[in-house]
């Protein structure tokens, strides 16, 4: 009996879709297994992708995939590329990196680690895992009795200089113009210059020291006490509290070098960044009128944080304005017939707190403005605040007070004395009645 048609349709639907299903999980299968099987090693970024060039400035990493037949250490080299490596070469003779001994997994494989860090030298490499340890490359299949070799995709794995860290330097938009100056014992600090930097495109770098050459009709070895260099982070032009101070100090001789060494805390310069520094002057008494003071920024030391290499330097020497003289400092002399001796201001403001100020009295309590350390500026200075030194003559101050403890024990004294002459003098005890015994 001939069976219905839609019947016949139905069975040959659910043969067709088991047809489908058989001919997907085998596809499936293959896939996985080849997958699984791939016998590889090769060079990779840090999040695994294969990599076959890199900057000199980059780090390489590398990772491997069923390299040998279980768990087992393999020594990794890195050579110069040879398209026809001959079987049984020396590995450990000429070798750019290793041998890297590094254990893989259960599946014969490990996976992605750091292998050769910065400054990575320019050239052509290949990758080889030396899987059974001999010292030689044996030609065979890798992973299956022969040693593994990457090079890759054939050309080798090429590693190209970095391109060289370069800064440009100009005078900062916040600079001040050419100014006058009268010497004033308050206002010493004023800002010479604003230097401009901008960094480098493709890595940090690190600034170690600064050369500052002055001119000018001024002696400026004793006429300016102290040269200071500030990080101007918010680019205002003013050294503003809480802003660093990298470096400070004087010059020796009237137009002389001052080279600011940082080498101890390198200011580093971010990546593709615009920064400013500010070049402060704190002025001594020894000025009069007429004189001029002038600084340029004429050469620095700088490095690329990741290469390593020395920086260009572009847009120096960077000049400041021009500061003269209108009032000098004033200066105290006592002159005899043999000698003459002039005082003149020391970089410290103060040594201790009554140079300050004369002290007031407030509130029973005798003050006086401190005399402290300002990290900023680098030398003693009078600070706002004040200091308890004493008490005001005739005033109670705070804390213990002895002529209220006095006080005190002379009412504890009359306390136990009133009770006890009392009972001991004035009153009279009562009369015992005599008991007789009849």
């Amino acid at each position: 009996m001939e069976l219905p048609r839609f019947i016949i349709k139905y069975h040959h639907r659910i043969y067709m879709g088991k047809l489908n299903f058989l001919f997907i999980f085998t596809l499936s299968f293959l896939s996985f297994a080849s997958l699984s099987t791939a016998q590889v090693i090769m060079t990779t970024s840090s999040n695994g992708t294969q990599q076959v060039s890199f900057m000199t400035n980059e780090t390489m990493y590398i990772v491997a995939n069923n390299i040998t037949n279980a768990s087992a250490t393999v020594n990794v080299y890195l050579r110069n590329h040879n398209a026809s490596i001959a079987n049984l070469t020396v590995l450990n003779s000429g070798q750019v990196l290793g041998p890297v001994s590094i254990t893989t997994n259960s599946s014969g494989g490990f996976d992605v680690r750091s292998f050769w860090t910065p400054v990575l030298i320019a050239g052509t490499y290949d990758l080889i895992a030396d899987v059974n340890n001999n010292n030689l490359f044996d030609i065979g299949s890798c992973g299956n009795g022969g040693d593994c070799n990457y090079s890759g995709g054939g050309g080798g794995i090429s590693v190209i200089r970095a391109p060289i860290p370069t800064l440009g330097f100009s005078v900062g938009s916040q600079s001040p113009p050419s100014h006058t100056y009268s010497y004033d014992a308050n206002i010493r600090n004023n800002v010479m210059l604003q230097i401009r930097i901008t960094g480098d495109q493709a890595e940090p770098i690190q600034i170690t020291s600064l050369d500052f050459i002055p001119s000018g009709a001024g002696d400026d070895r004793n006429g300016i006490t102290i040269v200071k260099v500030f990080d101007d982070s918010n680019s205002n032009g003013v050294v503003d509290q809480g802003e660093p101070l990298l470096g400070y100090g004087q010059f020796l001789s009237d137009d002389g070098v001052l080279r600011l060494d940082l080498s101890s805390s390198p200011y580093k310069i971010q990546t593709n960044t615009t920064v400013n520094l500010l070049v402060q002057y704190t002025m001594s008494s020894q000025i009069s009128s007429g004189q001029t003071f002038t600084v340029q920024l004429v050469s620095i030391t700088a490095a690329g944080v990741n290469t390593l290499s020395k920086a260009v330097v572009n847009g120096l020497p960077v000049t400041s304005a021009t500061k003269t003289i209108i009032g000098g400092g004033t200066t105290s002399s006592t002159s005899s017939t043999t000698t003459t001796t002039t005082t003149t201001t020391t970089l410290d403001q103060c040594s201790k707190d009554s140079d300050c100020g004369s002290s007031t009295c407030s509130n029973g309590t005798q003050t006086s403005p401190a005399c402290k350390t300002d990290s900023q500026k680098g030398y003693k200075v009078c600070n706002s605040t004040t200091t308890k030194i004493g008490c005001c003559p005739g005033e109670k101050c705070g804390g213990f007070d002895f002529n209220n403890v006095y006080l005190l024990l002379i009412v504890a004294v009359i306390a136990f004395l009133v009770p006890s002459i009392y009972f001991f003098f004035i009153r009279k005890p009562k009369q015992q009645q005599e008991l007789y015994k009849v």
